[in-house]
């Protein structure tokens, strides 16, 4: 979650300030989901960074890598699909591949077997 409070001076605030004006402006759920929040001390639920730390914790979606990788391989680029939006499905796609290092290379190699003219794939990797 971004921390507004650098930009408008919130941080000067008083922890119990800012974790009223972080669940005002999250909506009226929030004090819902910060219900189901189990904190190791009671006073925490009033620590700002607390609080939001474990909101950040709630809202991270966590990824099947194996499924996501999946999808990787799988993409071949669509007859009407320029080159362009092809490489950009690539990296929206790579980005929950956890792939690291090798990200761009998985990338490119994906691209040289992703293509559908099988001319222009020997032309790539020749």
């Amino acid at each position: 979650m971004k921390d507004l409070g650098l930009t408008t001076g919130l941080q000067k605030e008083n922890d119990e300030v800012q974790v009223n004006l972080l669940l005002y402006s999250m909506g009226d759920s929030a004090d819902d989901v910060l219900t189901t929040f189990v904190f190791d001390d009671p006073e925490e639920s009033l620590k700002y960074n607390k609080v939001k730390e474990k909101f950040d914790q709630y809202f991270v979606v966590r990824c099947n890598k194996i499924y996501e990788r999946a999808k990787f391989n799988q993409c071949k680029k669509e007859a009407n699909e320029t080159a362009e939006m092809f490489i950009t499905s690539l990296y929206c796609l790579a980005q929950y591949c956890n792939y690291g290092a090798l990200n761009d290379e998985m990338i490119r190699d994906k691209i040289v077997v992703g293509v559908r003219d099988s001319e222009l794939s020997e032309k790539i990797y020749s």
